[in-house]
């Protein structure tokens, strides 16, 4: 979910520290504690590596099950794509040269895509420890930064809440932008889910998780925000003799901060931490897209080869997949892919909060190791609240982002019936039986696709 502040920048390039901080205390509340308390659940019910796709196939059957599956398995790959682009920011901010060469931005994206990609087949005992310590590396310069510029705080530079919330200082407002960064900053807690299969006690360790994720992330935004907004970053043109304005804030901007607060020593640490904590972001989420990967394969959604693991036990298919495209997407402008993603995001998650709901109506004594402490009208009220949040990104985002949405949608029924004709006819080896083409609930352990018996 997070390796650090880093992307907020454009947040407050586009709304101003005051409203950045309002949306990071709101969001978590409207949008990250529902998640994260729906996955709870659901988790719980089903510690399967294909997560959000059986929750939907138990609800709404096969159908639905593989559209929520191809939906985010697009956006998790596009949001992979975001850290190397992320990586390079933070070195261009210390080699400027590198923004004039494209070539050699385009070969270094792709020697990092391919050696991450190596990191990810070695197994996830490698990538845990190394996304946890790239994690606590990437705060650490935050922490440094907060400490050291405390003392040269100007609270005139973040300008009062009614200055903040002036109809003037609203309609300039880049909205599209603003809630395009605080949303892709405080999403995916859906994702743990496709690694559920992977992890020891999997009913107790991911509420635990999951609620110390939430507090953490939350204050590792906010704090560094309120600080670095609150320092002065001298204007680029000295003899001006005042600060910089937050609309210079863009990805790679807490470089600059870094630089003002703490000079060239704390500058190199922050990028190399940013350098390092986006490397370590790319591991969790490729593991995650390659092991949902694996976990629809052995659930007879996808072809029994993408079901085959490494000598490591990592899904080799998967990996390989995902990999391919990121090396597509990740030559796209951050906020171009951040739109894209968060629209296949916002696409994909009311299924798993209505497959969430209808369980809990259906289903009311199946076995739930965490259930969320809460009845029926609330957890109602809960619900539309996230999902008013996903209908804002929706609304905010470009025509051709929807249409290209909408496109993955049409694939994905295009594909769904292809993979079923070919598993009737035996044209590809699934470990199921055959998949129906009608979307029919999933309420047996064959039908759901558990079986072990290869067609």
């Amino acid at each position: 979910v997070s390796g650090g502040p880093f992307g907020l920048e454009d947040a407050v390039g586009a709304a101003g520290p005051v409203l950045t901080v309002l949306g990071l205390l709101i969001f978590p509340l409207l949008w990250c504690a529902p998640q994260a308390l729906v996955t709870a659940e659901l988790v719980g019910m089903f510690p399967e590596d294909s997560g959000f796709v059986v929750w939907v196939s138990h609800a709404f059957g096969r159908f639905l099950g593989f559209q929520e599956g191809v939906l985010l398995w697009t956006a998790g790959v596009a949001d992979s794509a975001l850290y190397p682009v992320l990586f390079l920011a933070y070195v261009t901010s210390v080699f400027p040269w590198l923004e004039e060469h494209h070539l050699c931005r385009v070969l270094l994206t792709y020697c990092i895509v391919a050696a991450l990609t190596y990191v990810n087949y070695r197994g996830l005992g490698a990538v845990g420890t190394a996304t946890v310590g790239l994690a606590v590396f990437g705060v650490l310069p935050f922490m440094a930064m907060v400490v050291r510029g405390l003392p040269q705080l100007q609270p005139e530079l973040w300008g009062g809440v009614g200055e903040a919330l002036s109809t003037e200082r609203l309609a300039k407002t880049d909205w599209r932008n603003f809630v395009n960064i605080l949303f892709w900053n405080l999403n995916s807690w859906d994702s743990a889910s496709t690694l559920a299969g992977e992890v020891d006690n999997p009913t107790k360790t991911f509420p635990r998780a999951l609620k110390w994720t939430l507090l953490l992330v939350t204050l590792t935004y906010i704090v560094p925000i309120v600080v670095a907004t609150g320092v002065c970053v001298p204007h680029e043109d000295q003899a001006l003799g005042r600060c910089q304005s937050y609309e210079n804030w863009e990805h790679g901007y807490f470089a600059e901060v870094a630089l003002a607060i703490g000079g060239v020593p704390l500058q190199l640490w922050l990028v190399l931490a940013a350098a390092l904590s986006n490397l370590g972001l790319f591991f969790a989420d490729l593991s995650a897209n390659a092991f949902l990967m694996l976990g629809m394969a052995e659930t007879g959604f996808l072809p029994a080869f993408f079901a085959r693991r490494s000598q490591y036990g990592t899904p080799v298919y998967g990996i390989l997949a995902s990999s391919v495209g990121v090396f597509l997407i990740s030559l796209k402008s951050f906020t171009e892919i951040v739109e894209a993603l968060n629209c296949l995001y916002c696409l994909g998650v009311p299924l798993q909060f209505a497959a969430f709901l209808y369980l809990r109506w259906t289903r009311p004594r199946q076995p739930r190791p965490f259930l969320v402490p809460l009845p029926m009208p609330l957890l109602i009220l809960m619900v539309l609240a996230a999902n008013s949040v996903m209908l804002l990104i929706l609304l905010q985002s470009h025509g051709s982002v929807l249409a290209a949405s909408g496109a993955v949608l049409v694939a994905g029924a295009v594909l769904y019936h292809a993979l079923a004709y070919a598993n009737r006819h035996r044209w590809l080896l699934f470990l199921t039986p055959p998949m129906r083409e009608e979307a029919t609930p999933l309420t047996q352990t064959v039908a759901c696709g558990y079986s072990s018996a290869s067609s």
